[in-house]
């Protein structure tokens, strides 16, 4: 074997490697994270650069928080999509099934029965046939319950985060008017 078939040996993928999914970017808004004043930390000219440059300084428990806290959220309302996306599906599939049974199969079972031994065979086949699409429609529908409360756990979640979120921002809120209210007595004084 030459250099050649060496290297081409070495370099061809393995096509049994499992394939790596692409992954997903999660936007963390750090305005909803709760941010130590500048001031705090820094004076003078080093906190008028920083101030201006628009850098923000955080408590690094409140960072962790705060990011697990979007992070929850993106990936609840990921997997709330993924439900909505599978409900649809089943109930398409049901829609499809519904119409089926009672646009073709019903009316070809309520025929008048016929002597002949072929026309009863095909109604025993069509009898059969209703039965199957009837199991799978019954299934269709654990389904369509099972995601529904999936997806209302899942929404009870995102609600419950959002509420965090909103309480959260609330006490950032006070604790920076409560901080810029002390300095300006402070100033005052």
């Amino acid at each position: 074997m030459d250099n050649n078939e060496q290297t081409q040996q070495h370099t061809t993928p393995n096509k049994n490697a499992p394939k790596k999914k692409p992954s997903e970017a999660i936007n963390v808004d750090s305005s909803l994270i709760r941010s130590a004043p500048l001031s705090s930390t820094f004076e003078g000219s080093a906190l008028n650069n920083l101030s201006s440059l628009g850098v923000q300084l955080f408590n690094p428990d409140d960072l962790d928080r705060g990011v697990m806290k979007q992070v929850e959220e993106a990936i609840a309302k990921k997997q709330q999509n993924e439900f909505l996306v599978k409900l649809r599906k089943v109930r398409d599939e049901m829609g499809s099934l519904q119409d089926y049974l009672t646009k073709v199969l019903e009316p070809q079972l309520t025929m008048p029965k016929l002597a002949t031994q072929k026309d009863r065979e095909r109604n025993d086949q069509l009898k059969l046939e209703k039965g199957i699409k009837t199991r799978r429609l019954n299934e269709l529908k654990q389904q369509e319950k099972s995601l529904l409360s999936e997806i209302t756990k899942i929404t009870l979640e995102i609600e419950d985060i959002e509420a965090k979120n909103e309480e959260e921002g609330e006490k950032r809120n006070t604790i920076v008017g409560e901080w810029i209210w002390g300095r300006k007595r402070r100033e005052n004084v």
